[in-house]
């Protein structure tokens, strides 16, 4: 399945595609343990989500979409989290202010009590990612990012 999803574009595809990878994640869990950096490639290649649908677009897919579904694959399970993490934090360095919010909508829910990653798969992160939050909050002239922060 994860070959088959190779560099595919059409969001059709990509929606069924992330809700495969969550279902497998989220019930396979303990025997997805030799595949996980092969997985955590396959959803961290389409992030940031850059998907402007087509004029009059029949199937009504959005970007929100897109983002939630994905951003759902990288909380699927704890055994993404220490790819995960480092990676979001440090696509935080972007300059585009829509991939920086992103980056920080995806860093709360995996911080998030209600389905974020547990604690033990965290701890190490906790800093860093206080940190460069902090930084963002201070240094960023972008009202946008200060806001998703507060």
């Amino acid at each position: 399945m994860l070959a088959a999803v190779d560099e595919e574009k059409d969001p059709r595809n990509l929606l069924i595609t992330y809700d495969l990878i969550y279902m497998i994640l989220k019930r396979y869990s303990v025997a997805i343990g030799p595949f996980v950096d092969e997985i955590f490639d396959k959803i961290s290649c389409y992030f940031p989500i850059n998907f402007t649908p087509p004029k009059n677009d029949k199937h009504m897919i959005t970007p929100t979409l897109l983002k939630g579904k994905l951003a759902r694959c990288f909380t699927a399970s704890n055994l993404l989290a220490k790819q995960a993490i480092p990676f979001i934090l440090d696509k935080m360095s972007a300059t585009q202010v829509e991939t920086k919010i992103e980056c920080m909508e995806l860093l709360q829910a995996m911080f998030s009590q209600d389905g974020g990653y547990e604690w033990a798969s965290l701890e190490k992160h906790v800093a860093p990612a206080v940190s460069l939050m902090i930084a963002e909050y201070f240094n960023s002239p972008e009202e946008g990012c200060q806001r998703k922060i507060a």
